[in-house]
């Protein structure tokens, strides 16, 4: 595409099909695999207890997932009266009579993870939270079942189309994904992202502007300087709307965030639909001594206090 191109509706409307094509698993694709989840799921829930349920949560119970980039996430859901020593005996048990390949895993607390039909599965155990009750956390990842429900009450299919691709972007940029060793964007934070601006468009002519910490709260109600004084240790602050007392975006690194606003701007400039897809090109310091000799440039750094 010619570097002259602008970042106009029109143009990123003919590049979003031409990506989606790529990256949208067709819905034969997606029935055929959603067969197989939910035969897993009823599977666990006949043999486990009445009072505790099976629940499919993550990106593909959203269809906010890329094509060739499938896995289950399976949440077991028990009454409070369980102990967290029951909850991970009685699901690792379950568990295994179906997962081929298990193994007991660690995040912020253990879950198994294994295959099912050649799919990767993850069966965490939680604690239920019922509707319209307070929230209370007695595990760390109690908070999913309300991140499926919220999402799926209010994305349109449009936005899942847009969340993929937001998604592929951030994979080539190697900034998406909670962990600690990549500081990048979880599923959900991208699932909110384009809730809060209505799409990948709108949000890439917001983030190309965003001034450090970047602050937001979609169910409004705090100003921008709030969050900053509540969250001051946080370059990046997107409210939770299920927890309001959570930053979503608290595990993206400084880096990571710069390298988002500064491809944002990068993709305004000279939309291509190659940054979805080519390799990322990291150049050595001896390659970028040399092209600033070749340019005859030198840099000038100022330093100076931050203003009030």
């Amino acid at each position: 595409m010619a570097e002259n191109v602008k970042f106009t509706k029109e143009v990123w409307s003919r590049m979003r099909a031409q990506i989606l094509k790529e990256i949208k698993p067709s819905p034969e694709t997606h029935e055929e695999v959603r067969k197989i989840a939910d035969e897993l799921v009823e599977k666990l829930n006949k043999i486990s207890p009445d009072e505790i349920q099976v629940m499919l949560t993550g990106s593909f119970a959203k269809n906010t997932y890329v094509s060739g980039d499938v896995d289950f996430d399976v949440f077991v859901l028990f009454p409070e009266k369980y102990s967290l020593y029951d909850l991970q005996n009685m699901t690792f048990e379950w568990a295994k009579k179906f997962l081929e390949n298990w193994e007991i895993a660690y995040a912020q607390h253990p879950y198994i993870r294994g295959y099912y039909k050649g799919h990767h599965v993850d069966v965490v155990p939680s604690y239920k939270i019922k509707e319209g009750e307070p929230i209370k956390i007695r595990s760390a990842v109690d908070r999913t079942q309300l991140h499926t429900k919220y999402i799926l009450s209010v994305i349109t299919e449009e936005q899942k189309d847009d969340v993929r691709i937001l998604k592929k972007f951030l994979k080539r940029l190697g900034i998406y994904g909670a962990e600690i060793k990549t500081g990048g964007f979880s599923g959900y934070l991208c699932e909110l992202l384009i809730l809060k601006y209505g799409s990948f468009y709108d949000l890439i002519m917001a983030a190309r502007d965003w001034k450090f910490p970047v602050a937001i709260d979609l169910a409004g109600g705090r100003s921008e300087r709030l969050l900053r004084a509540l969250f001051k240790d946080d370059a990046f602050i997107v409210i939770d709307p299920v927890d309001r007392k959570r930053n979503v975006a608290s595990p993206v690194s400084v880096d990571s965030l710069s390298k988002f606003v500064a491809a944002a701007h990068v993709f305004f400039l000279n939309p291509n639909a190659s940054m979805f897809f080519t390799e990322l090109k990291i150049m050595k310091p001896s390659e970028i001594r040399e092209k600033v000799a070749e340019r005859g440039t030198s840099f000038v750094l100022f330093e100076f206090p931050k203003p009030d």
